[in-house]
C-alpha cells in the first residue's frame, strides 16, 4: 500500500466512524422525543380533555 492509500483509507475509516456516531445520537434523540410526544400528547396536537371538554391545541 502506498501512503496516500492508507491516509485515504484512515481518512474513510473515521468518516464511516463519525457517520456512525451522529446516526447514533439521531435515533437515541428521536426516541426521547417521541417518549415525551406519548407523555404529553397535546404538544403533538392531540385531543386532550381538561375538565371533561375536548380540545385540541392545534385549534387555539
Amino acid at each position: 500500500m502506498y501512503t496516500s492509500e492508507i491516509i485515504e483509507y484512515t481518512n474513510r475509516n473515521k468518516m464511516e466512524e463519525t457517520t456512525a456516531k451522529v446516526f447514533a445520537r439521531l435515533h437515541h434523540m428521536k426516541n426521547i422525543l417521541c417518549k415525551t410526544f406519548k407523555k404529553t400528547p397535546q404538544f403533538c396536537g392531540g385531543i386532550s380533555s381538561h375538565n371533561e371538554t375536548y380540545y385540541s391545541m392545534m385549534n387555539n
